[in-house]
């Protein structure tokens, strides 16, 4: 009994004097049963200090280099659209790669259509952020028709601040649990500081994931091109015209007489129509032409 006593107040001595020492990273930690490891004399005002970390005074902020952290530019996700036409897409294409690899970057997917009428690709590109306007400007270059370009910037350095800090924390917090574990002197205290090592392992790895994104959104910026060749664009001289009105000519013709071939039946009931009516016009002039004779 005295041993347990004796664990319990060690763990509060050595939770409240982290609560003082800047962990405020439990304030967003309120799954963790911190009640388990103080003795039952614990007041509130000691369990809230450990719960809100209300006495750190830790502030997320770029320029803080407390938790060992250093002091953070600013980070920007840089993002653009390009979209141009060409006189020569086969010839274009070869260069649009040229000046990708010049400029350290690689293209991450392409989507190519051949049509009648045009050939297109949209073409996504990675490249090292230094590099982002170098590469657009040459791109703009290659264009020979120039349609639009988009270029967005995200500022991320307040997440990717906050994140960091976070994650310092999580680790020290850690650190503290696994102290404890070598203090533990049953299988129940062993068992829940473990569970409690556990969740913070899966946050900590959650926010290490989070962060080696930002990471790379930030060190590589991504452009979309669109880049494409209309051929009804090419200049045809006069005869290449003419060929082309008599086949429109001819495909005109074929499909009236198609439409022939759907209402044939109705061309067969007025035929039928138009020979009895004139036969029986014929048949009254002869009559009339009859009467004047024996008249």
């Amino acid at each position: 009994m005295k041993t347990k006593i004796l664990f319990y107040s060690l763990i509060a001595i050595f939770f409240i004097s982290c609560a003082k020492s800047g962990n405020d990273d439990l304030a967003y930690e309120p799954e963790l049963d911190m009640d388990y490891f103080l003795p039952a004399s614990s007041d509130k005002s000691t369990k809230a200090q450990i719960y809100t970390g209300e006495e750190t005074g830790e502030i997320n902020d770029p320029e803080n280099t407390e938790n060992g952290t250093d002091k953070i530019e600013k980070k920007i996700i840089k993002t653009a659209d390009i979209s141009f036409g060409v006189s020569d897409y086969k010839k274009s294409k070869p260069n649009i790669n040229k000046i990708i690899a010049k400029h350290k970057g690689y293209i991450t997917s392409e989507s190519e259509n051949n049509s009648s009428y045009s050939i297109s690709n949209t073409i996504i590109i990675r490249v090292p952020a230094e590099n982002f306007e170098k590469l657009l400007t040459d791109l703009e270059g290659e264009a020979e028709d120039f349609e639009s370009k988009n270029i967005n910037t995200s500022d991320v350095t307040e997440e990717y601040v906050d994140i960091l800090t976070r994650l310092e924390n999580k680790k020290k917090v850690e650190a503290q649990y696994i102290e404890l574990l070598k203090k533990a002197r049953t299988i129940a205290e062993i068992l829940e500081v473990n569970e409690h090592i556990r969740r913070l392992r899966e946050e900590i790895e959650a926010k290490e994931g989070r962060l080696k994104y930002l990471k790379n959104q930030v060190g590589l910026s991504t452009i979309t091109v669109y880049v494409h060749q209309d051929y009804n664009t090419i200049s045809y001289g006069f005869m290449h015209k003419v060929g082309e009105a008599l086949g429109g000519g001819w495909e005109g013709f074929l499909g009236f007489i198609i439409g022939l071939m759907y209402i044939w039946p109705l061309l067969i009931i007025a035929a039928v129509i138009v020979f009895f009516v004139r036969k029986g016009i014929r048949k009254r002039r002869k009559q009339k032409a009859e009467q004047t004779i024996t008249t």
